[in-house]
């Protein structure tokens, strides 16, 4: 089998990245990600995709609504720390089989203006969605020709055509060979063979360096404190707080 990154598509949020580092990369959408969140996942050795989607009906607002996606998506990125050439993917999540030729056409000038746009302000375009889109649309970095993944996993058709196999493999199990962990998230089985376009671990945003929440409850825990029934488990809560409290009353004077 070729060499594969193992990537995950979460729609919540990402807590405690550090217990996800079987995964190579990560995609997180930008009206649910903060610079947080983006550092521990960098952090954590995890590469990052950034995808821009509001509302399934947002591609039919053509390329009027593209360019303006566009916009509100690089300010995001921008706003996250995003350095230039990070990827950034536009989502369309609609049954295309479903549109008029018209509204096809509309939804592809959609996709066509948000990557030029993306392209121009200096980051990687993309486009996250179904196939017939992406053989109709700009020339980017398509979702699916790099990976296989999305609502669920995909693969090639007797005629080459992504077919979609629905499916979120929560509880583990086996898919094209390769074996996944349980998680305690929803995630989709995403392999790419390339993620040059992602935004890499060692390009960390400019923020204060701090200890993550999982970092620091490891530490109090090897000093004996008691962080709460659900151990280090990244979130910050009152028996955080309070073995902290401990500790530096334990080591003041």
């Amino acid at each position: 089998m070729a060499d594969y990154y193992l990537g995950l598509d979460s729609a919540a949020t990402i807590t405690n990245p550090r217990a996800l580092t079987f995964f190579d990369f990560a995609l997180r959408y930008l009206k649910w990600t903060d610079t947080s969140e983006i550092t521990g996942l960098l952090g954590a050795g995890i590469a990052v995709g950034l995808i821009w989607e509001h509302g399934t009906d947002d591609a039919l607002g053509g390329a009027v609504a593209g360019s303006e996606a566009a916009q509100q998506a690089v300010a995001k990125a921008r706003a996250l720390g995003a350095p230039e050439g990070a990827g950034i993917f536009v989502a369309v999540d609609m049954d295309t089989a479903a549109l008029t030729e018209a509204q096809f056409a509309t939804a592809c000038a959609y996709c066509d203006a948000f990557v030029a746009d993306v392209v121009e302000a200096g980051f990687t375009g993309g486009i996250y969605a179904c196939g017939d889109v992406l053989t109709a649309t700009i020339d980017c970095v398509p979702w699916l020709a790099g990976a296989m993944g999305w609502a669920g996993s995909h693969a090639y058709d007797s005629a080459g055509s992504w077919v979609i196999k629905q499916g979120l493999p929560m509880d583990g199990g086996e898919w094209c060979g390769i074996t996944w962990p349980s998680v305690g998230l929803q995630y989709d089985p995403n392999i790419a063979t390339e993620i040059g376009w992602a935004w890499q671990p060692d390009d960390l945003p400019a923020v204060v360096d701090i200890p993550s929440c999982f970092d620091l409850q490891t530490a109090l825990v090897a000093q004996g404190y008691d962080v709460g029934p659900s151990g280090c488990d990244g979130l910050w809560g009152k028996h955080t707080s309070d073995a902290l409290g401990a500790y530096y009353a334990d080591h003041s004077g």
